[in-house]
């Protein structure tokens, strides 16, 4: 739904509300600049946020005015937050346009920086330099539904970023931002200085009277304008101030009462069952019993007609974008005799449709309705999320087994570049209808939706071996290349341990979409003229799909066996990396360098994550995550120990003060303490929450202490010294329980304790590797001889056994 035809408050309606929103968001404060509406689902919060944006566009003084949609993936996307903002801030203002243009023309890839890096150079530094518009009064953003942003997992980075950078907005950019109370969304706003609260009361007597008045215009349009030959004070003010009773203080009630009353032959008869099913009850209930009472209206709900329905409203509650009916009946396949206007037609109090356009819930609260089954009961409309994107994520293989081919959009000639083709658009719209375009896009999105069965895993390992590189180029043609990483992903994780072969094609997928990504996205052909041929003799796509283009170059000499061992090289620090380490799941590494910063990079992209994480004074020996991967403890040649939250690069806590150059850090198992070990030979102990709470120095090493662990059940610690020496300790106490074990002739630089903390491995400089019983000290493996300079970094296998 875009700007335009989203609704106002009625006249004379929420002006309480209004008044104190447009009073606060006019009157300077120092240190506050965000209200948060909050309230419940229905209670009226996008249609005060239309208001209050239409006005200040009126008055000239919107910079901005951003809602989310959890059914459009275009409206719900977190990621694309800050350049949109940043978009539509330079749109309402030529002096903002000229500095945002301007620092994309110093570097033109910030648009695919991480996300705090866009706040910082997209949005808060040119809007620093514009101290001129506040002598032209506040400029106000507006950021509706925020619940609606994905959900609490991938919406986190950006609430981190909100809670950290809106303070940081020059003081005359003021913000309204609607929701939910939801709980990630509370926890962000509720406490911070820059943020007022506003609960919307739907009790309080003003919102009553204010869906009277709601009502009152409603009815008297209905029997004005509706053709019903009602008389002009229908329905009369008894059964009005029964359908306010009734609303349980919701504006969404209201609404779709009153469309429901509207929408039948018999408005007077509507009037009646909708009020015969209601009594006095709760916000929820009084909507779910609405809810009931229209769909029940809708027909006869026979077997045919329930089947349709799950169908239909099932692909719009869990689809990713809206779709025309036209597409719905496509991906559905129905017939014309079978259209889903037929069941759109009969609900459209609760739909946002007409016909020939894309159809959506009325509101996210009829949504949640149909998807929950305790709401629900045993009506036959209940939609079972994994069930219908189950039924998507197959729809979606189908209509690519039968849409996609090799040049799909027929072009010309295979030696221009996708940009350089004139009427491709053209060819696209033609080539490409909706129903097969939305399929390349989301089918990796129901697949990650629906629990393994081998049904569904037999056809995704039809499209990897049958249409892996004919979906490659759909997308490449309707830019949307980046999907297909991500996708391959999903399906490689969701396979991965129950349909390993195709598990592995999809890892092997992944590799071939990573080496040539850049290429195929500028020249769809490329994918068969060059990513196909260039692609190592064992890979399995080469091996599935080369034999089916004999045509095509042939590479002699110097072709890869094997994808290379080396899959990215991460280049950004400005001086040598001194740490690295490797997040829990698998897919973040985080490196510290003598440049004195931090990144985070993604392990399938070789991207940056987040970064450049700046604060300490000096350079970073020892970077370790926190078991549950969200934060980074980092020690430093500047005496200090900083935890980062990972996400934003925002330090938690004051710097933990040592006493010396901190070389070595890492978390304990539950992720409350941190272990240092530093220069002086000490070790010491600390609590996360509190960098007062802290151990008094353990005392043993003679040398720098370039190596600490703690075992698995956080009892005890391992530390590794230029000393030679090893020892194990009491983690409470500081008490050596171990050691010193001795057999190195160099300085240890690593440790690592196996998973059942019988083992300790540890790597020197002497070029060696040692394996120890943590118990007695004895070497039990080794010493393991072969390298050629220092043992920088070991590790345990999960199993113990290497």
């Amino acid at each position: 739904m875009d700007a335009v035809s989203r609704s106002e408050c009625l006249p004379d309606t929420r002006q309480n509300i209004l008044k104190f929103i447009i009073d606060w968001l006019t009157t300077p404060h120092q240190s506050q600049n965000v209200l948060w509406l909050c309230g419940l689902a229905g209670s009226g919060k996008s249609t005060i946020s239309t208001t209050i944006a239409e006005y200040f566009r009126e008055l000239g003084r919107l910079g901005a005015f951003m809602f989310f949609d959890r059914n459009n993936a275009a409206t719900n996307n977190h990621s694309a937050v800050i350049r949109t903002l940043a978009y539509k801030l330079a749109y309402s203002n030529p002096s903002i346009k000229a500095e945002v243009c301007s620092q994309i023309e110093l570097d033109p890839g910030i648009v695919e920086a991480p996300m705090h890096v866009q706040v910082t150079k997209l949005l808060l530094e040119p809007l620093s330099k514009l101290t001129i518009l506040h002598t032209q009064g506040p400029v106000i953003i507006i950021i509706d539904a925020l619940d609606e942003c994905g959900d609490p997992m991938s919406r986190k980075v950006l609430l981190s970023l909100l809670a950290r950078d809106l303070a940081k907005f020059p003081r005359f950019f003021r913000f309204l931002v609607t929701s939910r109370r939801e709980f990630d969304i509370e926890g962000v706003l509720s406490y911070r200085p820059n943020v007022v609260t506003m609960e919307l009361d739907i009790t309080d007597p003003s919102n009553v009277a204010d869906i009277s008045s709601y009502l009152r215009y409603h009815m008297a349009a209905m029997a004005e304008n509706g053709g019903f030959s009602l008389p002009f004070d229908w329905p009369g003010e008894e059964y009005i101030q029964a359908l306010v009773q009734s609303s349980s203080g919701l504006f969404i009630w209201a609404s779709t009462a009153a469309k429901f009353i509207a929408d039948g032959h018999h408005p007077e008869q509507r009037l009646r069952v909708l009020l015969r099913s209601q009594s006095r009850v709760d916000a929820e209930t009084a909507l779910d019993r609405l809810y009931e009472t229209a769909l029940n209206a809708a027909g006869k709900w026979d077997d045919t007609v329930v089947e349709d329905f799950r169908a239909v409203l099932g692909t719009i509650v869990v689809g990713k974008i809206p779709l025309e009916d036209t597409t719905l009946d496509r991906i559905l396949g129905l017939s014309e005799h079978r259209s889903s206007t037929f069941i759109l037609s009969r609900l459209r109090c609760l739909l946002h449709w007409s016909p020939g356009q894309p159809a959506r819930t009325l509101h996210p609260s009829f949504a949640d309705y149909l998807s929950n089954a305790h709401r629900c009961g045993n009506q036959p409309w209940f939609i079972d999320l994994p069930t219908h994107h189950r039924r998507l994520a197959l729809t979606c293989f189908q209509q690519m087994q039968a849409g996609l081919r090799f040049n799909i959009c027929r072009l010309d000639t295979s030696y221009a570049l996708n940009r350089d083709i004139l009427d491709l658009p053209t060819r696209v719209n033609n080539f490409i209808p909706n129903h097969l375009s939305y399929a390349c896009r989301f089918w990796a999105d129901h697949l990650r939706g629906t629990g393994f069965e081998l049904g569904v895993s037999a056809q995704l390992e039809e499209f990897l071996h049958l249409r892996f590189l004919y979906w490659l180029e759909t997308l490449s043609l309707t830019e949307e290349m980046h999907v297909a990483s991500p996708a391959l992903q999903s399906s490689a994780e969701w396979a991965t341990g129950r349909a390993e072969t195709v598990a592995t094609f999809a890892m092997d997928a992944i590799m071939f979409v990573s080496t040539f990504r850049i290429a195929i996205s500028q020249s769809a052909p490329h994918i068969y003229l060059s990513a196909l041929p260039f692609s190592p003799i064992k890979s399995l796509v080469a091996s599935q799909f080369c034999s089916q283009f004999p045509q095509g170059l042939s590479i002699d000499i110097g072709r890869m066996t094997h994808w290379p061992e080396v899959l990215h090289v991460l280049e950004g620090h400005m001086s040598g990396v001194l740490s690295v380490a490797l997040s829990p799941d698998g897919k973040q590494i985080v490196s510290s360098s003598r440049d004195r910063t931090i990144r985070v990079w993604d392990v399938d992209t070789g991207g940056v994550l987040t970064g450049t994480f700046e604060g300490h004074t000096d350079v970073i020996w020892s970077v370790a995550f926190s078991p549950d991967g969200k934060h980074i403890a980092s020690g430093s040649s500047d005496q200090t120990i900083r935890v980062w939250l990972i996400e934003t690069g925002e330090i938690v806590s004051e710097p933990f003060q040592g006493q010396s150059v901190i070389c070595s850090v890492a978390f304990s198992p539950d992720g409350k303490k941190i272990v240092s070990g530093s220069d002086n030979s000490y070790i010491q102990v600390w609590n996360v929450e509190s960098s007062e709470n802290r151990s008094v120095p353990f005392k043993g090493h003679t040398g720098p202490v370039r190596a600490v662990a703690f075992t698995p059940d956080g009892t005890r610690i391992v530390s590794g010294s230029d000393d030679m020496t090893i020892r194990v300790w009491n983690a409470e106490r500081g008490e050596v329980t171990s050691g010193p074990f001795e057999g190195h002739v160099a300085p240890i630089s690593s440790v690592a304790v196996s998973f059942d903390g019988r083992w300790i491995v540890s790597g020197s400089s002497d070029r060696t590797v040692r394996v120890w019983n943590a118990e007695t000290g004895k070497v039990v493996s080794g010493p393991f001889e072969g390298h050629t300079g220092p043992v920088t970094c070991v590790a345990f296998s999960h199993d113990g056994r290497r």
